[in-house]
């Protein structure tokens, strides 16, 4: 709480409607999208095949899906980034 007596921390609560929810889990559900053997992508398997570009200022920069460790020296070696499942940890 801040000095007013304030919560600082702000929530959100969305209740989709039937239609919604089916759209949403029709995507996290499907084995070609998001849902692995070993649980959800962070990033749909559709970018294996499918890229997503983006040219800006000249350059391209795109996503992709990649399995098991990141291709780039970024996100590979020691660090929290293990291929497309996001492992989260406190």
């Amino acid at each position: 709480m801040d000095a007013d007596g304030e919560s600082q921390y702000h929530y959100l609560l969305a209740i989709p409607t039937k239609e919604q929810l089916y759209r949403v889990l029709s995507y996290v559900l499907d084995e070609d999208e998001f849902l692995s053997p070993y649980g959800i992508r962070s990033l749909s398997k559709f970018h294996e095949r499918n890229p997503f570009k983006l040219e800006l200022n000249g350059e391209v920069y795109s996503v992709h899906y990649v399995p098991g460790e990141s291709d780039t020296h970024m996100f590979g070696g020691n660090s929290n980034w293990r291929g497309p499942i996001w492992i989260c940890s406190k």
